[in-house]
Parts: C-alpha cells; sequence; structure tokens
C-alpha cells in the first residue's frame, strides 16, 4: 500500500464517525480490513464476520497493521461513545491530551502506523472526540498536513439541524424509489 493512499484512507476516518468502522466508507465503498484489535466490544462477537462479508463486496480494500504498543485511553475512555463532546470543559482536555500524545508519538513518515493508530482511536473512542483529535493531528503533523479535513457540518449534521429532518429524510428514503425527488426543505 502506497503511502499516497494511506494518506487518503485517513479521510475515510471522517465518514459517518456514528457508524462502527466495520461498515463501507466513502463514495467508492472502501472497507478497512480489521483484526481482533479494531473490532468494537459491542461486536466482538461477530464483528470480523460482519468484516469480512462488507470485505467481499468492497471497491477498496484497505489493510490495518496490528499495533505492538496498544493505548489504553485511560481518561479518554470515559466519555460514552453517545456524549457531547466539548472542548470547554476541563476533563474532555485532558482527554484530548490523551489521545493527541498517542497520536502524535506515532513516527512521522510512517503513515501505516498512524492510519492503524487513528483507525484504533477511532474504533475505542467518542465520534466527536475522535474527531477533533484527528483533525489537530493531521493538522500538526508535517506529514499530513495536506490532508484535507471535511467540515464539521458534514461530518456531524445532526449539530446543525433539526432532529425532525432526519426523520423525515429517512421516511422519504424509504418509501420513494432512487429515481423519484421530493424536497425537504431545511
Amino acid at each position: 500500500m502506497s503511502d499516497e493512499f494511506t494518506l487518503k484512507c485517513l479521510d475515510l476516518l471522517f465518514d459517518r464517525p456514528c457508524e462502527p468502522l466495520i461498515t463501507p466508507k466513502g463514495e467508492n465503498n472502501a472497507v478497512f480490513q480489521l483484526t481482533e484489535q479494531f473490532i468494537p466490544a459491542r461486536y466482538k462477537n461477530n464483528g470480523l464476520e460482519l468484516n469480512n462479508r462488507y470485505c467481499d463486496n468492497a471497491s477498496e480494500k484497505i489493510p490495518l497493521k496490528n499495533l505492538s504498543k496498544v493505548p489504553t485511553f485511560s481518561i479518554a475512555s470515559q466519555l460514552a461513545l453517545d456524549e457531547d463532546f466539548s472542548l470547554f470543559l476541563p476533563k474532555h482536555q485532558e482527554m484530548v491530551t490523551e489521545v493527541m500524545n498517542v497520536l502524535m508519538s506515532v513516527p512521522e513518515n510512517q503513515p501505516s502506523d498512524f492510519l492503524s493508530t487513528c483507525a484504533f482511536c477511532r474504533v475505542h473512542l467518542n465520534p466527536q472526540l475522535f474527531n477533533y483529535c484527528l483533525s489537530a493531528a493531521l493538522l500538526h503533523r508535517p506529514d499530513t498536513r495536506n490532508v484535507p479535513i471535511p467540515n464539521l457540518a458534514e461530518t456531524f449534521p445532526f449539530k446543525f439541524m433539526d432532529s425532525g429532518v432526519f426523520a423525515l429524510a429517512r421516511e422519504t428514503s424509504r418509501v420513494l424509489n432512487s429515481d423519484e425527488v421530493m424536497y425537504i426543505f431545511v
């Protein structure tokens, strides 16, 4: 896997952050090839099987390396996956420090190690906390400065719109055929 391709794959970690990494990501339905180390606790029983099933139909497969030193995240793991994250809370600042230390400690110019470390963080941490830390790490590491960071409104649209819009969009997508159009006013 080329370094260029690996850096491009970092962008996929921002795709649908509230869904598990087991599922396809991006417009090309790329799938991260996970090992036991990257399976979230709630998918321990069937996570590898699900991931392998998605890999069978994937247009791109992204291999991840097992980490030789697995981060523990004693502070950052205290933030539940469904809780809100705010950098203005001192406890959350401590969490950011812990995660950033892990991300910044990966040696430069080893993109596959960095990608695997980021994937591990994405699987085991709160999506909003991870998104912030990945964005900051990409900006501060010389080897990842050119990786695009998506707009927060694209990554977490529920933070910027009324929840009724999403319910209506889900209903509409189930009722209408793919060639039919119905406008939803936001």
